[in-house]
């Protein structure tokens, strides 16, 4: 008998999920607001940066539009160290006039216009050869392990160097801006990133004992403001709760369209797709466009701070999304079985993979290090697309429409999946689980050093 009603409790529950996920599904392809509003977003704001007018106005739009769609939602603001981008230039003086395609990274200090000679960071162990000179990092010329930017900016400081330059990886004539602190401190020296090109043009003339010489300037400064994150909860029937979550800041560049525009526009699909087909969900969902991840992942620090008391069973990070295939569960490995069945049960997306390898440095961290179960999509991008994150060419053109919808049908069914497991809260890790995880990933020291 027993035999039977389990059989009986599996196509029930079988069905039942089934039809849920079909009109999740149906709803993910029946409507467009997640493309639409993210065109929206990069024309009239173009890139975020935390604490810019652009990022203040588009949290602005953003509640607008909720409000026009009658999705409750909350500001939950906090401080933050803001980067205020000023006037900038890296010019090549000498031999020849050239103006280097440059960016200032993120809490670089001010500098006024100097002119010094430029010179290859091969080691830390030349400090005589970096005094008073501007430093030029290209990362097949380095020997060793090259420190955080915030440190290597406290040993050239030391060596009294004057500006650090860093050649970009990828060519095509792009930039790699970055910040210099998680912490949101003033670095001791500037830091400015650089194309390949305009790298392999200084590095070919120290080479040939052509001695660059460059002129650099930078106004910038570091304003401390209130800034918002935006959450639209979803009620479920107990107390705890999903945190589904994206950062909707970007850099100032592009249009921060790839980065993270475009996991942005997944959330706010969800958003509108949950509140059509109110499916019904034992845990609530949090659905949390947070601030500040690119200058150092600030606003899903103050999320998990203000709500770290409540009953956080789950949190999917949505960065850079494309067209999922799998997903990385970050270390959490009981968790594999019940994302594999899942794979399962959507056959016809070719979900074929499940990952179990932690990462840093993005808006899962601090649930995942803090014992939080932890998901992230394994998802394609057009591979010529990636190179352009975090720089000018960031733009909508690159957004692929079909991936919002891909992406909103499978996270959206997957939400649904976890937010009705009874057990979920079963697949948390107590404090030393936890560390030894992150030890094993050799991740528990970088951890402890923040």
């Amino acid at each position: 008998m027993r035999k039977y009603f389990l059989i009986i409790y599996f196509f029930i529950t079988y069905f039942a999920f089934s039809q849920k996920y079909d009109q999740i599904i149906s709803q993910s392809y029946l409507n467009d607001y997640g493309y639409e509003f993210l065109r929206n977003v990069c024309d009239r704001f173009g890139g975020r940066l935390m604490g810019t007018e652009n990022n203040t106005k588009a949290f602005e739009f953003l509640q607008q539009q909720l409000k026009e769609n009658k999705i409750g939602y909350k500001v939950e603001e906090f401080t933050a160290p803001c980067y205020i981008r000023g006037n900038e230039f890296v010019q090549l003086v000498y031999p020849f006039i050239r103006e280097l395609k440059s960016i200032s990274i993120g809490y670089s200090p001010a500098i006024d216009t100097i002119c010094k000679d430029v010179v290859l960071l091969k080691s830390l162990d030349d400090k005589e050869n970096y005094k008073d000179k501007i430093i030029l990092y290209v990362k097949n010329k380095f020997t060793g392990e090259l420190p955080k930017k915030e440190k290597l900016s406290n040993i050239l400081f030391q060596y009294q160097a004057k500006a650090l330059l860093i050649a970009n990886d990828n060519t095509g004539y792009t930039n790699l801006v970055s910040t210099g602190s998680f912490e949101g401190n003033e670095i001791k020296i500037p830091i400015f990133s650089i194309t390949y090109e305009d790298a392999q043009i200084l590095l070919r003339q120290i080479e040939n004992n052509i001695v660059p010489k460059i002129k650099i300037y930078n106004n910038s400064k570091i304003v401390t403001k209130q800034v918002p994150n935006i959450i639209s909860t979803y009620q479920g029937k107990q107390d705890g709760k999903i945190v589904v979550i994206a950062h909707f800041d970007s850099w100032d560049l592009g249009q921060g369209a790839i980065d993270n525009g475009v996991g942005s526009a997944i959330v706010y699909n969800l958003i509108n797709v949950f509140n059509k087909v109110r499916p019904n969900t034992l845990h609530s969902i949090d659905f949390v466009f947070v601030n500040g991840e690119e200058l150092g992942l600030f606003g899903s620090k103050n999320y998990y701070e203000k709500h770290k008391n409540e009953k956080i069973l789950l949190c999917i990070n949505l960065d850079m999304v494309g067209q999922p295939y799998g997903f990385n569960v970050m270390g959490y490995d009981t968790l594999k079985s019940i994302i594999e069945e899942f794979n399962t049960e959507l056959k016809g997306y070719n979900l074929n993979k499940v990952i179990s390898t932690p990462w840093l440095n993005s808006d899962h961290m601090y649930f995942m290090i803090n014992g939080i179960p932890s998901i992230t999509p394994l998802a394609k991008l057009d591979e010529f697309k990636i190179q352009y994150y975090h720089d000018f060419t960031d733009t909508f053109e690159k957004v692929n429409k079909q991936y919002i919808s891909d992406a909103t049908a499978i996270i959206g069914s997957l939400i649904v999946k976890m937010a009705n497991l009874t057990n979920l809260s079963s697949y948390q890790l107590d404090k030393p689980t936890t560390e030894k995880m992150l030890d094993k990933f050799k991740l528990l020291e970088e951890v402890k050093n923040r």
